[in-house]
C-alpha cells in the first residue's frame, strides 16, 4: 500500500520530542538510528503546539514501516491514542465553502427542587456537514471508493486546510451519512454530481 500520510492522535508528546516515520523494503530492526541510516522513505515528525500531530509527504509503497519516538519532555511516559498512516486523497473540486461546522457537547444539565442548575460534564466532539455542489464523474467515483471502503464505520482524518491550518483543522472520525449522489446535468460527454459529505469527529 502506498503511504503518504502519518498522524498520531491523543498524545502528550511536545515539541522537544523527535519522532521519526520511516520505510523500507527490509525490517532494519528496532532502532531508530539504523532506519534512518537506510530506510528509503525518512519523514521527520514535527509535534505541534495544538491540534492533531499529522504530516503528508510523497510516499511509497514499502512492506516495512517503524516509528520511533524519544519523548523528551514528555514526563515520565508516553501517550500515544492511536496512530493513522496510509494514502490520502484529495478532492480536485474542493468542498464549498459555505460548509456546517458544529460543535457537540454531551453534557446534561438539570435543576434542583429549589431551582438550582446543576450540570453533568461530558465531552464536546465536532461535526461537518461538507457540499460538493458539482463535481465530474471521476470526482464522485473516488468518493464512492472511500466510503465503499470505510462506510459509517471506519475511522477516516479529514484536513480542512492542510496548507494554512493543518494541526488545529484536521480531525479523525467517521462518515454519518449514505452517500447520496443527485445528477446536476448531464450531456453526451459530460455529467456532474452534487453530494454532501456529513462526517462526526471520534471521541
Amino acid at each position: 500500500q502506498n503511504v503518504t500520510m502519518i498522524a498520531i492522535v491523543n498524545t502528550n508528546l511536545t515539541s522537544a520530542a523527535t519522532v521519526k516515520f520511516c520505510g523500507h523494503a527490509t525490517d532494519l530492526g528496532a532502532t531508530t538510528a539504523l532506519w534512518t541510516a537506510s530506510a528509503t522513505v525518512n519523514e521527520t515528525i514535527t509535534i505541534p503546539a495544538a491540534g492533531m500531530v499529522i504530516k503528508y509527504f510523497t510516499g511509497a509503497s514499502k512492506r516495512w514501516w517503524f516509528l520511533g519516538v524519544a519523548p523528551a519532555g514528555a514526563g515520565t511516559y508516553v501517550e500515544i491514542g492511536r496512530v493513522f498512516f496510509g494514502s490520502y486523497y484529495e478532492p480536485t473540486q474542493n468542498f464549498a465553502q459555505s460548509y456546517g461546522h458544529s460543535k457537540v457537547d454531551l453534557s446534561s444539565s438539570g435543576r434542583s427542587i429549589g431551582g438550582q442548575i446543576h450540570a453533568d460534564i461530558r465531552s464536546q466532539y465536532h461535526e461537518f456537514s461538507f457540499p460538493f455542489p458539482l463535481i465530474t464523474k471521476t470526482q464522485k467515483e473516488e468518493l464512492m471508493a472511500i466510503f465503499t471502503a470505510v462506510g459509517t464505520r471506519g475511522d477516516i482524518i479529514v484536513s480542512l486546510d492542510p496548507s494554512g491550518d493543518l494541526n488545529t483543522l484536521s480531525f479523525y472520525g467517521r462518515l454519518t451519512d449514505a452517500m447520496g449522489f443527485e445528477m446536476v446535468t448531464q450531456n453526451a460527454t459530460t455529467e456532474y454530481h452534487g453530494v454532501t459529505l456529513g462526517f462526526r469527529e471520534s471521541l
